[in-house]
């Protein structure tokens, strides 16, 4: 192999690393770094899961202090508290049918989500805005 093959080579090997690496960092964006999941999908998650009445796991989307304001690791069954939430202060009695996500504020360690909740007889949330931080790597919702 001649040295100017070696080096177009050299040359397109490094091409394809740079590009590689471009689409990783592209991908990676204002996510999580090991779930990839972005603060939007944490709130939205979260959201259809209280909307299906899946409290323990909607809980599992919060903080460890966001947990804790609701008192949920004394008793270790989230369900009554989100439950009353829920039926009280979020829903009003209402289904969920949707969660439209309007913008994301995304910074190293904390990010703030604005959404609006919309139901199935038509209604909708005036749009609110939730606060999120990093939580071992992960999003969550502050509370």
């Amino acid at each position: 192999m001649t040295r100017a093959t070696k080096s177009a080579l050299w040359g397109i090997g490094l091409v394809v690393v740079a590009g590689f690496l471009t689409i990783i960092a592209g991908c990676s964006a204002g996510r999580s770094l090991d779930t990839g999941r972005s603060p939007g999908a944490v709130v939205r998650d979260f959201y259809t899961l209280l909307g299906k009445g899946e409290y323990d796991a909607a809980a599992r989307h919060m903080t460890g202090e966001a947990r804790a304001a609701f008192s949920l690791w004394e008793h270790g069954d989230f369900g009554p508290p989100l439950e009353l939430f829920v039926a009280d202060a979020q829903f009003s009695g209402r289904e969920l049918r949707a969660i439209r996500i309007t913008q994301e504020e995304i910074g190293d360690d904390t990010a703030r989500v604005y959404y609006i909740l919309e139901y199935t007889d038509g209604t909708r949330d005036d749009e609110r805005s939730g606060e999120l931080v990093r939580e071992s790597g992960q999003w969550r919702i502050k509370g």
